[in-house]
């Protein structure tokens, strides 16, 4: 067998041994080697090699009647750290985990930066956090959620920033040497729900903002398509010559039950220059008139969403985050309600628990998995 080959062989078990001290908090080496069918010698090399880069180290010993003891070993969730930002068309928000995703720093400033600053600032944004002494570890992996479509590690798309094409990730794997994954924020949302709340196999993600995005998990798998432009169902069309939009469209969903329409609207028909989230949830809660009318339209043209989402994916769960179902708790029942397709008795509808933690944590879920080269990108076992 060629050299290569062996090495191969060696990574491949050295990854599923880390990956089962991690599933079991403690293990010892013969636990190791009968759980995984390998030999023990074979088992000791690569423990040794694991605790002599820091990823493991041992815990205590296992209880034993008879004999010596054997040593138990646990994973070193505090060796590194990642980075994640959610690069939002008005905000910035900042989360800084170990290598299992426990939040280590976390805040959000307002995004007022144009293309010619927004570089140099994310550059500042991240040498803050790696100088920042809480951290044990050192950084493993940096992740940038974009609120548009990517591919290669390429910004192609953006409706509501104008950071398309800008070398991000050039200039930050340059900057700081660790790698980087440029994604767009649904599918990282839809990586993150589904590791740390909804762990079924197949999942739809729906991110309501400025824009209506969906991340696809399908078998475990992430799926962007051709060229990274699947998922854009803000930007199917619901309305024949309807509302023009960014992309070059009219009618699209996202000019109807996006957050920016729905305050958009309300405002129009208040005679209001600007209003924010809290304002509309509480004239919802007021039970003005406009506003249950808005928040009606919204809640038709999301039914219509989902309808469509079962009909093409057939999936187990379709996650929904937007700010008024998760702060109007019968709006998504009225949604689910809403839908006569036979094929609502087959999928869960439910809001997001992560909410806007959901792309920051997708993104430190793929720095872990491919800094650790875990051998599947479902983390659900790990976490």
């Amino acid at each position: 067998m060629k050299t290569g080959s062996n090495e191969l062989m060696r990574d491949i078990n050295s990854g599923l041994v880390l990956s089962l001290i991690i599933q079991e908090c403690s293990i010892s080496r013969a636990d190791i080697s009968k759980k995984l069918g390998l030999t023990r010698a074979t088992v000791s090399a690569i423990t040794e090699d694991l605790k002599q880069q820091g990823l493991i180290a041992e815990t205590g010993f296992a209880p034993s009647k008879t004999g010596r003891k054997a040593v138990l070993y646990h994973f070193n969730q505090n060796h590194a750290y990642t980075v994640s930002i959610d690069l939002g068309p008005d905000t910035i928000i900042v989360l800084c985990t170990d290598l299992l995703g426990q939040e280590k720093m976390f805040y959000t400033v307002q995004n007022h930066f144009g293309r010619e600053e927004i570089l140099d600032h994310l550059v500042r944004i991240l040498e803050n956090a790696a100088s920042y002494h809480a951290f044990p570890g050192h950084l493993c992996g940096i992740s940038l959620a974009i609120h548009g479509t990517t591919f290669q590690n390429e910004v192609t798309f953006c409706t509501y920033s104008p950071y398309e094409g800008l070398p991000f990730y050039d200039t930050l794997s340059k900057a700081f040497q660790v790698p980087v994954y440029i994604e767009n924020e649904a599918n990282l949302s839809a990586i993150g729900e589904h590791t740390f709340c909804s762990h079924s196999n197949s999942i739809i993600f729906v991110s309501v903002h400025s824009g209506i995005g969906m991340g696809i998990l399908i078998d475990n798998e992430l799926f962007t398509g051709f060229n990274g432009k699947s998922g854009e169902l803000g930007h199917s069309i619901v309305e024949i010559n309807g509302r023009p939009c960014p992309c070059g469209n009219y009618g699209c969903l996202e000019q109807y039950a996006s957050e920016q329409a729905v305050l958009k609207d309300f405002c129009h028909i208040k005679g209001l220059s600007e209003c924010d989230r809290n304002t509309f949830l509480e004239a919802c809660r007021q039970s003005d008139p406009a506003a249950l009318a808005i928040l009606n339209q919204f809640e038709t043209y999301m039914t219509i969403c989902v309808n469509n989402i079962l009909n093409m994916f057939n999936p187990e769960v379709i996650v929904i985050n937007s700010f008024l179902t998760a702060k109007l708790p019968e709006s998504l029942e009225r949604i689910r309600a809403g839908l006569q397709n036979q094929m609502k008795h087959y999928c869960i509808l439910l809001p997001s628990m992560l909410r806007d933690q959901a792309p920051l944590l997708g993104g430190a879920c793929l720095c872990t998995k491919n800094y650790l080269k875990l051998p599947e990108l479902n983390l659900t076992k790990y976490f």
